[in-house]
């Protein structure tokens, strides 16, 4: 007599309590709660200047961190805005970061931006000088 048939059946099954499994529990995943612009300046050390405008804020919470933050910002704030988060790497003109944006926030062609160092923390900015008078500064900020 063979068994095939028996461990065929077996694995069927198996594969529907699989599927069922995460069906089931889909919709029970904790939500995820909403970040502060607050925490993620805190986890990064990033000063923002009075007139900034956050545009908007997500973060991800794991083994690692991340936050990513968007801020208008008057353009003569922009060095001052770098100094007083400590960030002392040069920009590099049209220097792009393959991560992914805010929404509804995507760099333009004028850009330049770095990476630094603070502690743990990397930090990669890029300033977005599409509009000269109000550039929007992007900031990626992580542990590995």
């Amino acid at each position: 007599m063979t068994r095939w048939p028996v461990i065929a059946a077996a694995a069927v099954a198996a594969a529907v309590l699989a599927v069922a499994a995460v069906l089931f529990t889909a919709d029970r995943e904790e939500p995820v709660p909403p970040v502060t612009a607050s925490e993620a300046l805190a986890f990064g050390g990033v000063v923002l200047p009075p007139d900034a405008d956050v545009l908007g804020v997500r973060g991800e919470k794991g083994v690692d961190q991340l936050y990513i933050l968007a801020v208008a910002v008057e353009a003569a704030d922009v060095p001052t805005m770098l100094a007083e988060s400590g960030f002392a790497t040069s920009l590099e003109p049209g220097r792009q970061v393959h991560m992914a944006p805010i929404d509804g926030h995507a760099p333009g062609a004028d850009v330049a931006s770095a990476q630094d160092r603070r502690g743990r923390v990397i930090r990669e900015v890029l300033v977005d000088r599409t509009d000269p008078a109000r550039p929007i500064v992007h900031w990626w900020l992580f542990t590995t």
